[in-house]
């Protein structure tokens, strides 16, 4: 049974100067979100080494709050069988138009919460997003704490445009939290690293490392495309690090194309969509060997793939550190 509610999804960075009501919903400006948690992370050090704290923090952070503009997304009438039903389809929903306000405003909101209200039960549900680490969590030396590597990095970086950024884009992959967007994110790090390595005309080698002959017994060359260059790079990379190839969920020559072809679903069609006939091909090879990767995936986690239950993402993490550690080098 379907109740109705009231929802509000509250976005932060989205400047709005008056509301705007439409048929079904409503953006409204509101008050927007000061620094008060940055601050108080920048006073305990302060406090911690014998220094008074910051003066003046409440005019800070209202400066802060008026450059960090807010808005909500009301709607007044949204019918579900429950309030976590309700949320999850406002959520989408708003999500959906701070992509649209990207585009007419110019801005670059993200949701930050909802609230769902049952008026005539005199109840209401919050939910509140809490943005998900998605980085390692191994600390010490094995996680990377290494000053002397840090340092080492960092003047290479400082002398080269092209690292930082590669080092960007990487940064922004592993922030990523959607799953769709990470395969997007990381298979972009590869082609641009390939791209830069000029290695379309090189002689192509199989997996076990031997020429890969044309039918008049000539070595066959590298083409100038996407999947090609970066199975090269890879293999370079791989070999150069003595890493072996056998990934997690196969061969690295024989994951390549899945990643690809996830990447060209998303650029092309909008997401990975394995139970869609009209867009997941039946009868083409690279679709169906990609959904049986979809499917062994999905029944080795026992969970819809997400931005951490897809070991098939995974490899491609680490295929793609290996290429970015290999650049730094």
């Amino acid at each position: 049974m379907e109740t109705a509610y009231v929802a509000v999804v509250f976005l932060k960075n989205c400047l709005v100067t008056s509301p705007q009501k439409c048929e079904t919903f409503e953006i409204v400006p509101t008050s927007g979100i000061g620094a008060s948690d940055e601050i108080a992370l920048m006073d305990k050090y302060l406090s911690d080494s014998g220094f008074e704290k910051i003066s003046d923090a409440d005019a800070l952070s209202e400066a802060v709050r008026r450059e960090q503009p807010a808005a909500f997304v009301r709607f007044p009438q949204m019918f579900a069988t429950s309030p976590g039903e309700c949320i999850q389809v406002a959520v989408q929903d708003a999500k959906t138009l701070s992509e649209l306000l990207a585009l007419q405003r110019e801005s670059y909101s993200t949701v930050v919460g909802a609230i769902v209200i049952d008026a005539a039960a005199c109840r209401y549900w919050f939910w509140l997003c809490k943005p998900t680490y998605t980085g390692n969590l191994v600390g010490g030396f094995l996680g990377g704490e290494d000053p002397s590597l840090t340092q080492h990095r960092l003047a290479k970086v400082r002398q080269d445009e092209s690292l930082r950024f590669c080092l960007k884009l990487y940064r922004d992959a592993v922030a990523e939290q959607d799953v769709e967007m990470a395969y997007y994110r990381y298979w972009t790090i590869l082609e641009v690293i390939a791209a830069a390595r000029h290695l379309s005309g090189a002689p192509r080698v199989d997996r076990f490392g031997n020429a890969v002959l044309n039918r008049r017994g000539a070595i066959c060359q590298v083409t100038d495309e996407a999947q090609p260059l970066v199975t090269e790079l890879l293999r370079r990379v791989y070999t150069a690090m003595n890493v072996s190839m056998s990934c997690g969920l196969g061969h690295l020559f024989d994951l390549i194309p899945i990643w690809y072809r996830h990447r060209n679903c998303i650029a092309h069609r909008g997401g990975c969509q394995p139970d869609d006939p009209a867009h997941c091909h039946r009868d083409k090879p690279q679709f169906t060997t990609c959904r049986d990767m979809h499917l062994l995936v999905v029944n080795r986690s026992n969970m819809q793939r997400s931005r951490h239950s897809d070991e098939l993402l995974r490899d491609l993490e680490s295929a793609v550190k290996f290429a970015v550690i290999h650049e730094l080098k």
